[in-house]
């Protein structure tokens, strides 16, 4: 299931090529039908503040300074654009289905397939591409009793 949301969003971007960027909502109410078929975990907040499009057309989800494109697997923070591994991208989708709640570490590593150790490195390297200060996170936050979550507020 790590990959879902990128197939997800490839249904979506086939799907919104028959709205233009003014008329999202079709798409967003879509990717709600989507998620509950599938039982998928995501905002519920998802309507065309949250799913909506850059200048050259291609969707994006919005978090606060947070802007995740899914399909080009590229964040971009307050204007800094990075592009992200394959277990980056797992990292932060996982993370984006529940914005604000923590995920356990056990759940992290269950869900994209790595270890507690290789978890720890991708947050790591995760957090070196997108936070302005690494060692003082204020986007992927961590807490030992409850793991790890994006903070979006």
């Amino acid at each position: 299931m790590p990959a879902i949301l990128p197939s997800i969003m490839q249904q979506i971007e086939n799907l919104a090529k028959r709205f233009d960027a003014q008329s999202l909502n079709p798409v967003a109410q879509r990717l709600r039908q989507i998620n509950s078929d599938l039982g998928l975990v995501l905002p519920n907040s998802l309507d065309s503040d949250v799913l909506t499009r850059d200048a050259s057309g291609q969707l994006v989800l919005k978090y606060e300074g947070l802007s995740y494109f899914p399909i080009s697997r590229v964040v971009q923070i307050n204007g800094k654009e990075t592009h992200l591994t394959d277990r980056e991208n797992q990292l932060i989708e996982a993370l984006i289905r529940q914005p604000d709640e923590y995920r356990s570490s056990g759940e992290l590593t269950k869900e994209i397939g790595c270890s507690s150790n290789s978890l720890r490195q991708h947050v790591s390297r995760l957090r070196g591409k997108i936070e302005s200060d690494p060692h003082r996170p204020k986007i992927i936050v961590h807490s030992r009793q409850r793991g790890y979550r994006l903070n979006t507020k």
